[in-house]
């Protein structure tokens, strides 16, 4: 299917300054195995800024059981003060303070590496703010930064402003990824995630349509040149923001397509191929 790219989500914007994305030192057990296999003998300080969604709180569940990072940070704007385990009460044991409110110093002063679990609008300021600190590593688990392409980026987020520069200067964060015969590999791949202040994490549709497609491209006798995806997601998706079509009574025993006229991660998914040497092709195909 083709067609315009919908309305992106609700949600405010802002402008963020920052000219360039110097290098800064971070230690490299944040990214690189030890070699035999032991965790560090000394964990990374991590923060998360989202705590309060559904994403935010899985990532501090995975975070708290990581061998080799420590939560140092937890940030919620909305419920700063008030205990992280009230929405998380399956970590009620783990030791978990108060959310916290935003400090982009605070943040990049206590922490060796911020992950980032907000809306794509508050990413696309607050990326650049954390750099601007100090932060060593950003980790972003929204689109803001994702596509490359400004043009591309505006089509399908129309709504999120952010800091070119620092698109250009991010890793896009699937290290199964590899530039191929005629790709521009710059920002793909395990030495790009190694290198980079920033890593765009991929979406959860883009992450399952790559590592489904690339192994097929070795496969003789199949074609990039169009490509079909059946993709179906859970309600938690959509995140937690209320709407009707989330609830149970919409949700249970159907299956209903939601972005039939084109959706967002082909932008990415098509740029990822096209580094990967594998496809060039239309970058506004639906996917639903």
């Amino acid at each position: 299917m083709s067609g315009a790219p919908p309305s992106p989500p609700d949600g405010p914007s802002g402008e963020s300054g920052i000219a360039t994305v110097p290098e800064a030192p971070r230690d490299s057990t944040l990214t690189e195995p030890t070699g035999d296999g032991a965790a560090p003998a000394e964990p990374r300080r991590a923060g998360v800024v989202g705590a309060s969604g559904i994403l935010g709180g899985e990532l501090l569940r995975l975070l708290l059981g990581h061998p080799s990072l420590e939560l140092e940070y937890v940030s919620a704007q909305s419920r700063a003060g008030r205990p992280a385990t009230e929405l998380n009460p399956h970590l009620r044991d783990t030791g978990l303070g108060d959310f916290e409110a935003f400090d982009a110093r605070v943040a990049a002063k206590r922490c060796d590496v911020v992950f980032l679990a907000t809306p794509p609008e508050i990413a696309g300021r607050a990326v650049p703010e954390l750099l601007d600190a100090g932060a060593g590593l950003v980790v972003d688990l929204s689109p803001a930064y994702r596509v490359l392409d400004p043009d591309l980026h505006r089509a399908w987020y129309a709504d999120v402003e952010r800091d070119q520069d620092v698109a250009e200067a991010a890793a896009y964060g699937l290290p199964e990824l590899s530039a191929g015969a005629g790709g521009d590999g710059a920002r793909i791949g395990r030495d790009a995630i190694r290198a980079a202040r920033v890593v765009a994490a991929p979406g959860c549709f883009a992450t399952a349509i790559l590592l489904a497609a690339l192994p097929l491209r070795d496969v003789e006798g199949i074609s990039f040149d169009a490509i079909a995806i059946d993709g179906k997601s859970g309600s938690t998706g959509s995140g937690a923001r209320l709407r009707e079509s989330g609830s149970h009574t919409w949700r249970s025993n159907v299956v209903a397509p939601y972005g039939p006229r084109g959706h967002r991660h082909v932008a990415e998914v098509s740029e990822a191929l096209a580094a990967a040497g594998v496809f060039a092709g239309p970058r506004t195909a639906g996917a639903a």
